[in-house]
């Protein structure tokens, strides 16, 4: 054998065998440099039960690898077999070639605090100076790089936050990626992963790293809600949340231009059940449905093909602070510390955002209870609204829509609403509601706020048309009331408006036991005092009042007389009987009493004192001077005498200054006066009585009841100047 050939074997060979020594050593040498030299390396302990490295086939194999936390007992990362395999010859044409990376039986242990994680020494270690990479010694962007088959099998990844107590455990995390692409290729990502407290997720995932373009497919089923209270938490004062979100979505975005989504698909909840930090209410439903034709998030388009709730309940409770249990849901925002913005920083944000537009081709809400709560009222209110149903085709959040609500109120009612109008602009609306059946004594807390009075029972009917044009409401409302009654007044009770309810309501009250009201409301709704609840309020108490303080207007429809001729009925003071026109007006006024027994009728004399005393006292002297001439004259000729005397008559003056003791000057009236005053007083009083006793007899004859009757006479020192009359009133024991 030639001396040249004879060396290059002899090199060959030597370089065979130095091959063959490394690949048998490196492994056994990198797993005893690594684990020896782990704390050094990253901060922590590394240990594992074998690593094979194949120099010659660039494939790498870990058995049994675990990474310990820094307390060096329990572990942070450990795997059973991480599997790569590298394609060496690659890197001589400028590319980077993964054939292959297979994990299996991996466990990840991540706990945060505030902004502290488990592995911030393991970072801080690679943060050193001589760990930053020089900008020179960047890959080249003419370098290829390929990561193929990635493979992650039965993986158990636990998350905890400290500071709020969140957890997240996921287990049987698989995932399949096909490939990674560097360079003028589509990623294609595939991952499955089940979460301990229920649910799973599954994701497609493809991506165009040069164009930045991704398309997502996520499908997650019954995942359990529960696990996001803590996170809820942080800006809602909630006491839990339980049910299940699924989602199958596909969404197309750009990386570049993170706000330019295209999502479609479905969002579901399912057995939804939230309470607040009081453990009350704030939503419930068997199932909240939302179908995605297509979200534009960049043109803020939102294009649905349903919207579905079933079994839905919420509730609506009003506080005396004007809150109420939405508001308090969220929690104040912390203000941020007071810092100088300088010019240069100021953002400016003048730049107009598109309106949303959102569209529902089916709007289909079906709700279970509704609770509408008022604990500002003195006495707490709560109403239900059972059974509720809303509905629209083809909605259009800035078109023209009709909508249908029904659904049962209170413990009796039923309420339709019809609405036909734009959500984003009031000023052209039809608005039609109707609420039949409804239990009046369910709104006491109400009438008890405004007026002291609970209702005892009675049934409402409402039929409501309300019509906008040009911000101008036209409203006609009609209140059928049937058998409502009212108790007395509440002393501990401070009412927003003194109303005498019970007392207008029984008036209003015909032979039916009904009332009937038309309630037209009017006004301008883009003015800033217009308040619907206010005016509806305002006329009605409005009317109420107005019966109250006159209801014989208000009984003239029902009953058929004339209410001006019963207000006020007028008599002659000079005598003690009544005309036959005035016993007519007593007849209705029992009729109406007999009507109405609740009612009391309050009979007050209206007498000018001083012009009665001087006329009784002038017919007194007339009466004596008439005696003095006929001495035995029967009674009725001394009557016919003493009508014939003028007042004008010398004769009667004559007789009145000789029946004086003291001459007096003045007139006849004030020579009657002095020598008759006590005789006019006492005929005064007595006809007054008299007249009183007349009424009262004649009423109890006509089966009045005497406790239904209040009759009196204005008091001596009044000063009531005027005709003679009874001044009528009807009232209630309040």
């Amino acid at each position: 054998m030639k001396k040249p050939l004879k060396i290059s074997l002899i090199v060959a060979g030597s370089i065979a065998v130095l091959l063959i020594i490394v690949s048998l050593l490196i492994s056994p040498i990198a797993k005893w440099y690594i684990e020896k030299n782990s704390k050094e390396l990253i901060g922590r302990v590394i240990t594992m039960d074998k690593l094979r490295l194949n120099i010659f086939t660039g494939s790498l194999k870990i058995l049994k690898f675990n990474i310990k936390e820094k307390d060096e007992k329990t572990s942070f990362i450990n795997f059973d077999t991480l599997s790569v395999k590298v394609k060496l010859f690659d890197f001589l044409q400028h590319k980077v070639t993964v054939r292959k990376v297979h994990l299996s039986n991996f466990y990840v242990n991540v706990w945060q605090n505030d902004s502290t994680f488990n592995f911030d020494d393991i970072i801080r270690k690679f943060n050193t100076p001589d760990s930053v990479q020089n900008q020179n010694d960047t890959v080249s962007s003419t370098w290829e790089i390929g990561i193929y088959d990635i493979q992650l099998h039965n993986g158990d990844v636990h998350y905890k936050d400290l500071a709020i107590n969140g957890k997240w455990d996921i287990e049987n995390f698989s995932l399949n990626i096909p490939g990674v692409y560097f360079a003028g290729k589509t990623t294609d990502i595939g991952f499955k992963l089940t979460f301990t407290n229920g649910g799973s997720l599954i994701s497609k995932l493809k991506y165009d790293i040069e164009k930045s373009i991704f398309d997502l497919h996520l499908d997650l089923e019954k995942f359990t809600l529960a696990g996001l209270l803590p996170y809820m938490q942080q800006s809602m004062q909630l006491r839990n949340i339980d049910g299940f979100l699924e989602t199958h979505l596909d969404i197309i975005g750009d990386m570049n231009h993170i706000q330019n989504l295209m999502v479609k698909g479905t969002v579901a909840l399912t057995a939804l059940n939230m309470k607040d930090k009081e453990d009350e209410l704030i939503l419930a439903a068997d199932r909240i449905l939302v179908d995605m034709a297509s979200i534009d998030l960049q043109n803020s388009k939102y294009r649905l093909n349903e919207f579905f709730t079933q079994g839905l309940s919420t509730r609506f409770t009003m506080y005396k602070d004007s809150s109420n249990n939405f508001t308090r849901l969220l929690k104040p925002e912390k203000k941020p510390a007071e810092e100088t913005v300088s010019a240069e920083k100021t953002v400016d944000t003048t730049a107009a955002s598109s309106p949303m537009q959102l569209s529902i081709a089916k709007l289909n809400i079906n709700g279970r209870n509704i609770r509408v709560e008022d604990r500002a009222l003195q006495v707490p209110f709560a109403y239900d609204l059972k059974e509720l149903s809303v509905k629209s085709d083809n909605f259009d959040l800035n078109g023209k829509n009709k909508i249908n609500i029904q659904g049962k109120i209170g413990s009796t009612g039923i309420a339709t609403i019809n609405w036909n109008g734009n959500f984003n602009n009031f000023s052209t609306l039809d608005l039609k509601l109707s609420m039949q059946h409804v239990a009046l004594k369910d709104f006491t807390p109400y009438t008890l706020e405004y007026t002291a009075y609970p209702i005892a029972n009675g049934i409402l009917t409402v039929s409501s048309q309300n019509a906008i044009r040009n911000n101008h409401l036209k409203s006609t409302n009609g209140l059928n009331i049937y058998k409502c009654d009212v108790e007395k007044s509440r002393k501990d009770i401070t009412p927003v408006m003194k109303v005498p309810l019970r007392t207008a309501l029984y008036i209003l009250k015909d032979r039916n036991e009904e009332i009937k009201i038309d309630l037209p409301v009017e006004g301008y709704i883009n003015s800033p005092e217009f308040s619907y609840k206010k005016l509806i309020l305002k006329t009605l108490s409005n009317l109420l009042v107005k019966v109250a303080m006159a209801p014989f207007d208000a009984l003239a429809q029902t009953m058929g007389f004339n209410p001006e001729q019963l207000e006020e009925i007028p008599f002659d003071a000079l005598q003690d009987e009544f005309t036959p026109v005035g016993y007519d007006k007593f007849g209705q006024l029992a009729n109406i009493l007999l009507a109405k027994p609740e009612l009391q009728l309050s009979m007050l004399q209206y007498i000018d004192r001083g012009k009665v005393m001087n006329d009784l006292s002038i017919r007194e002297l007339k009466y004596n001077f008439a005696v003095s001439k006929n001495p035995n004259g029967t009674p009725e000729d001394i009557a016919l005498v003493t009508a014939k005397i003028s007042d004008t008559d010398p004769a009667l003056s004559a007789f009145a200054d000789s029946k004086l003791s003291t001459p007096i000057t003045g007139d006849i009236y004030a020579k009657a006066y002095v020598l008759y005053k006590a005789q006019a007083a006492q005929k005064f009083d007595l006809f007054a009585a008299k007249r009183n006793q007349l009424f009262v007899d004649y009423m109890t004859g006509l089966k009045v009841p005497l406790v239904n009757l209040k009759v009196e006479t204005i008091p001596p020192d009044s000063t009531y100047t005027g005709k003679s009359f009874y001044k009528t009133g009807l009232s209630m024991d309040n």
